[in-house]
C-alpha cells in the first residue's frame, strides 16, 4: 500500500524520523582497512520499507555493501513479551554527505527484505506515523 506522493517526493514507501542506535558492517573490499570489518556504530535518523539514513563518524563510499542492524519495536506480534525484535538487513549504501561534525550522514537501500521483514518495518512506521 503506497502512501500518495507530495510532487517533488521521489520515495515509494513512507518514512519516518526515529533515533535508534545501530551497528553496521561492511561486506566488500571498497578500500577501507581492517578494523572497518568490524561492527561500526550509527545513529538510525530515518526508516522506511526501502532502506534508512544512518549518521556515523565513518566515511564509507557510495555504492558499499553493508550489513546493518538494529532492534525494532514489533507491532506484528501478538507474544507481548517478544516484542522487541533484532533485525539484520543486507543494503548498499547510496549516498555519503559530510554532516560538519566530523561525521557523515549515510543513505543505505535495503537489498532482498524479505516478507517478514518488511511487514514488521511496515506496521512500525505506519504505528508510529500516526
Amino acid at each position: 500500500m503506497k502512501k500518495p506522493q507530495r510532487k517533488n517526493e521521489r520515495r515509494d514507501f513512507p518514512r519516518i524520523k526515529v533515533n535508534f542506535i545501530i551497528t553496521y558492517r561492511i561486506n566488500g573490499s571498497d578500500g577501507a582497512d581492517d578494523s572497518q570489518k568490524e561492527a561500526l556504530p550509527g545513529l538510525m535518523e530515518d526508516l522506511s520499507e526501502a532502506g534508512l539514513a544512518v549518521l556515523t563518524k565513518h566515511k564509507t563510499s557510495p555504492l558499499t555493501p553493508v550489513t546493518v542492524e538494529f532492534m525494532i519495536y514489533d507491532y506484528t506480534s501478538r507474544d507481548k513479551d517478544a516484542r522487541v525484535k533484532v533485525l539484520r538487513v543486507d543494503g548498499e549504501v547510496r549516498y555519503v554527505v559530510p554532516t560538519g561534525s566530523s561525521g557523515y550522514r549515510m543513505g543505505v537501500c535495503f537489498h532482498q527484505l524479505d516478507a517478514k521483514d518488511r511487514k514488521l518495518i511496515r506496521a512500525f512506521v505506519t504505528r508510529m506515523s500516526k
